[in-house]
Parts: structure tokens; C-alpha cells; sequence
């Protein structure tokens, strides 16, 4: 068992996708389950202005850069079910 606490997973996701590309899997209010491809690594996201990013951060969302639609989208960390690398 770990003794992880939640701050701690949130933390470690981040730099993950700092420097990463993460396969997130979450659960959508429907009940349906979405898997979303995904970095917040500057090297395979293209030249964003200020205007394209998508604002500051919430403490229950995390807003990542998709890269199969090649925007950004978010996520609510309660619906999170997995992690892996891609």
C-alpha cells in the first residue's frame, strides 16, 4: 500500500507531464470512460501566444495539451483512473 497522499500524485503527474507524453484515463459525467494522449512538455507542443493559453490553474482541473486534437483540454483530478506512458 502506498502512503501517497493526493497532493503528492497531483505533484508527481505535473512533472511527469512536463516532460512526458501520458496516456490519461478518466470517467466522463455520462459514465463514459475517455482516454485523452497528452504533455505539458514545450517541445512537442507548437508556438502558442498568450491569447491561446488557457488561463490560470484550478485546484480540482488539470489543463494539459492534447496532442491528437492538438489543443488544450482539462481534466478533473477525481475523475482520474490511470496513468501510463506512452
Amino acid at each position: 500500500m502506498n502512503n501517497y497522499t493526493e497532493t503528492q500524485i497531483k505533484q508527481e503527474i505535473r512533472h511527469r507531464l512536463q516532460t512526458e507524453v501520458l496516456v490519461l484515463r478518466f470517467k466522463l459525467n455520462g459514465g463514459v470512460f475517455r482516454e485523452l494522449v497528452c504533455t505539458l512538455n514545450p517541445a512537442l507542443m507548437p508556438k502558442l501566444n498568450i491569447d491561446s493559453h488557457p488561463g490560470p490553474p484550478h485546484e480540482f482541473l488539470q489543463v494539459v495539451w492534447d496532442l491528437e486534437k492538438n489543443d488544450w483540454r482539462a481534466f478533473r483530478w477525481e475523475r482520474l483512473i490511470s496513468v501510463t506512458t506512452k
